[in-house]
C-alpha cells in the first residue's frame, strides 16, 4: 500500500506542532532566567538588609553608650547638688528652716485657693 502524498493540511500541523515546541522551549529557558534573576535579587536584598540591621545595631549601640554616658554624669551632677544643699543645710539651720517654713507657707496658699 502506498503512503499518501502529504496534504497542505499535515505539512501545516507539522508546523504548529513545531512551533509549540519551540515556544515550550522558549518558555523553559525564560522561566530559568527569571528563577536565576530571582535568585540574584533574593541575594542582593538579603545582603543589603543585613547591612541596614547591622547600621541599626551599631548606632543602636553609640546611642546607648551615649546615654549611659550622659546618665552617668547627670547622676555625679545630682549628687553634687544634693551634697553641696546637705552641706548648706548643716552650715545654717535657722536659715535653712525659715527657707522651708516659707516655701511650705506659699504652697499651702497656693494649693488651698480656688
Amino acid at each position: 500500500m502506498a503512503r499518501e502524498p502529504k496534504t497542505e493540511k499535515d505539512s501545516t500541523i507539522e508546523d504548529l506542532n513545531a512551533q509549540i515546541a519551540d515556544l515550550k522551549s522558549q518558555l523553559e529557558e525564560l522561566a530559568g532566567n527569571l528563577k536565576e534573576q530571582g535568585r540574584g535579587l533574593a541575594a542582593d536584598l538579603k545582603s543589603r538588609g543585613e547591612d541596614v540591621v547591622d547600621d541599626v545595631r551599631g548606632r543602636a549601640r553609640r546611642a546607648y553608650s551615649a546615654a549611659s554616658t550622659q546618665g552617668g554624669a547627670l547622676k555625679a551632677r545630682a549628687q553634687d547638688y544634693l551634697e553641696e544643699a546637705d552641706t548648706a543645710v548643716r552650715e545654717n539651720p535657722a536659715t535653712s528652716m525659715g527657707i522651708a517654713v516659707g516655701v511650705g507657707f506659699v504652697l499651702g496658699l497656693l494649693l488651698t485657693r480656688r
